[in-house]
């Protein structure tokens, strides 16, 4: 089955501009909490050692998975990024973080789609899970199996606009076992692969979207 590659977007007129509004890799918010010990953190064999400096500014790349290959893709801003079909239906986004300076065992990630114009979330989803380190000093969520990222739903789409092929904001939140958080944001454009779930999804997540109207996914 293909998948949807992490494809800069065309650029023209509307998106055009908006690209270059958004033309930073990443918009970064954090708010730094004072470390302190978490309780009982370590669990499942995670390493509470901390990655970097826990007193710093989090600083984190966003990352995503097809949910197939096991593999990690940092998101440049405007890339297209792969609306995947997860075991609950549907469609969603797996997306997490690559950071460094918080504590990695019992970390909350949260993932928001949100309305490039208005800031309206159009999806949403956020789980505990542990980062591992990785060889360069930063830590990202072990990818054994796609329930350690955030699934954020997108669709069915049953609102006002389309989701599948638009410009968007993703924006993930970490927040670590001491409160230490920070909000990573970047523009994506969802986009359905071209295997055999293609219609269904590209139906799924369109506008206008009723039980029973789109053709059978694969």
């Amino acid at each position: 089955m293909q998948r949807v590659r992490l494809l800069l977007s065309q650029t023209g007129g509307r998106r055009h501009h908006l690209l270059l509004r958004f033309s930073a890799l990443l918009f970064i918010s954090a708010c730094v909490s004072p470390p302190a010990v978490c309780s009982n953190a370590s669990h499942n064999g995670c390493n509470d050692a901390p990655i970097g400096d826990p007193s710093a500014p989090i600083e984190a790349s966003i990352l995503v998975t097809d949910g197939i290959s096991g593999q990690f893709v940092t998101v440049q801003s405007g890339d297209a990024i792969p609306l995947e079909p997860p075991p609950q239906g549907g469609y969603v986004v797996y997306a997490a973080l690559k950071a460094k300076n918080f504590r990695p065992c019992k970390v909350l990630i949260e993932g928001r789609l949100r309305d490039l114009s208005s800031g309206a979330e159009l999806g949403y989803e956020g789980r505990t899970t542990n980062f591992i380190a990785t060889t360069d000093g930063w830590a990202e969520p072990e990818l054994s199996d796609n329930s350690q990222v955030a699934n954020v739903g997108v669709c069915p789409d049953e609102k006002t606009v389309d989701l599948q092929g638009q410009p968007a904001l993703l924006e993930m939140t970490l927040t670590d076992c001491t409160a230490h958080r920070a909000v990573f944001t970047t523009m994506v454009v969802p986009t359905c692969g071209a295997g055999g779930t293609h219609d269904n999804c590209v139906c799924t997540c369109s506008t206008g979207y009723q039980p029973g109207k789109c053709p059978a996914g694969f």
